[in-house]
């Protein structure tokens, strides 16, 4: 497996792909390849299932990624051992991607949302502040101007300090450099 992370790391999605799993494991396979010796699920098969997840949203097969994410999301809630807990950052934003892709903005918003929260460093922040206003302006054109979940239930409130979180990171950033980032902050 850290052949197909350095191989994704340089861009080599489809060889990095080809050293993972070929397709999720059904919930009936009689064997889970990092099952541990008392039966728990390790991290790696987890980690295995993100990676694989991201390779195939990176190649272009949305739907792929979408059965490496839901397979990812069984094999994190089934691990016994908590160190098996997936890092959510990955899955949540190969989750956005697949979202935005497919044209369920809200939920590529929501993703966005948490992963802004979460986010440690300026730069990093910076992209999930560019992708979270991106959908926000996709969901306010393509729809009306309520929120509505991704299930099509009631409105969803946005949480009034973290848009001003976000304002806040916005006004801060140096619109030279920052160009794509005020673009989609003024489309919304």
């Amino acid at each position: 497996r850290a052949k197909a992370v350095a191989l994704a790391r340089r861009g080599r999605f489809a060889e990095a792909a080809a050293l993972l799993p070929a397709r999720p494991q059904s919930d009936d396979a009689h064997e889970e390849p990092d099952a541990a010796a008392d039966g728990s699920i390790t991290a790696s098969a987890t980690a295995a299932a993100d990676l694989a997840a991201y390779c195939a949203y990176r190649q272009g097969h949305v739907d792929e990624a979408s059965a490496w994410l839901a397979h990812a999301e069984t094999t994190a809630s089934s691990a016994s051992d908590a160190a098996a807990a997936r890092p959510a950052s990955l899955a949540r934003h190969v989750a956005a991607q697949v979202a935005y892709k497919r044209g369920d903005f809200e939920a590529a918003a929501l993703c966005y949302e948490g992963l802004f929260a979460g986010a440690s460093s300026k730069e990093a922040k910076a992209d999930v502040a560019c992708n979270l206003l991106a959908a926000r302006a996709s969901s306010s054109s393509s729809s009306s101007s309520s929120r509505r979940r991704p299930t099509g239930g009631p409105p969803v409130r946005r949480d009034a300090d973290a848009d001003a979180a976000l304002d806040r990171f916005v006004a801060a950033r140096d619109p030279s450099s920052h160009a794509e980032l005020y673009l989609n902050a003024a489309c919304v």
